[in-house]
């Protein structure tokens, strides 16, 4: 079964510029994942590698998150991670409708997933980091203007459970 997609901003700076991080911030849902293209990834990538990994001798119950490149000739697998990724994850968490634990429960005991609800939100969510990141950068710094940020009416939620940055880095 698989989640919601989520794309990432990997640069430090708007535009595309500077150096890549581990994610500045990502935004589900994804305009170019498809119901097409989510087809051909499952059946192109993400189901081989679970027969990959069965063939191996090593079956595999857990999150698995796969980080693509979508080119001209075709998503392209970046990384594998056996998390889920940053900042992806508090997107797809944050659009999510229902409980997330009756899954990761079935999944931990091996039993039957239930079926979670359509993501029927869109979240964007931006990384607060320490300037100089990613490079050298001072730690333990405060992060101003929250209270402000609060204020700020939301049209699609007013409550902090549906808003969502990572500090630090």
């Amino acid at each position: 079964m698989a989640l919601s997609a989520a794309q990432d901003h990997k640069t430090v700076f708007d535009g595309d510029r500077g150096p890549n991080t581990g994610g500045m911030g990502a935004f589900t849902p994804v305009a170019s994942m498809d119901a097409a293209m989510r087809a051909r990834v499952m059946r192109g990538i993400v189901e081989p590698t679970f027969a990959g990994i069965a063939r191996a001798g090593a079956p595999y119950r857990g999150v698995l998150f796969v980080g693509l490149m979508l080119t001209a000739e075709g998503p392209k697998v970046i990384e594998y991670n056996v998390r889920f990724g940053d900042p992806e994850c508090q997107a797809i968490m944050t659009a999510m409708e229902g409980d997330l634990l009756p899954l990761l429960d079935a999944v931990a005991r091996g039993a039957p997933l239930p079926t979670p609800a359509p993501a029927t939100r869109a979240a964007v969510c931006v990384v607060v980091a320490s300037g100089g990141y990613p490079g050298h950068y001072p730690t333990g710094m405060p992060i101003d203007g929250i209270d402000e940020a609060e204020r700020v009416p939301a049209s699609w939620s007013s409550t902090p459970a549906r808003r969502c940055a990572t500090a630090g880095w």
